[in-house]
């Protein structure tokens, strides 16, 4: 959450749903109905009712972080970037480009 409220300028952001970050010994998914989340960002696994472990929270975060690198402040999207044509690379080429 951003804290705007500028008469109170302490915190200029916090986390919430700490509650939800408390570990919870289960053999199996809980089987709830409802997840907890915004579902775009999801792990695949995790939708599927996998066991949860942290490559489920590696995965969620990488397109949380994807979604900061392609759009602008403003929500527009910035449109391609260099990184674009990596996916066109030969191996050689792209292991060159890493070093650099």
């Amino acid at each position: 959450m951003i804290n705007e409220d500028r008469d109170n300028p302490s915190w200029s952001s916090f986390l919430i749903d700490l509650d939800l970050g408390i570990r919870e010994d289960r053999d199996r998914a809980s089987g709830a109905k409802g997840k907890t989340g915004t579902r775009a960002f999801m792990a695949i696994g995790a939708l599927l009712g996998e066991q949860h472990t942290f490559m489920h929270d590696l995965e969620s975060f990488f397109w949380v972080f994807w979604i900061c690198i392609h759009y602008n402040a403003n929500g527009k999207d910035i449109g391609p970037t260099g990184f674009d044509n990596w996916n066109f690379e030969s191996d050689d080429e792209l292991a060159e480009k890493n070093r650099a």
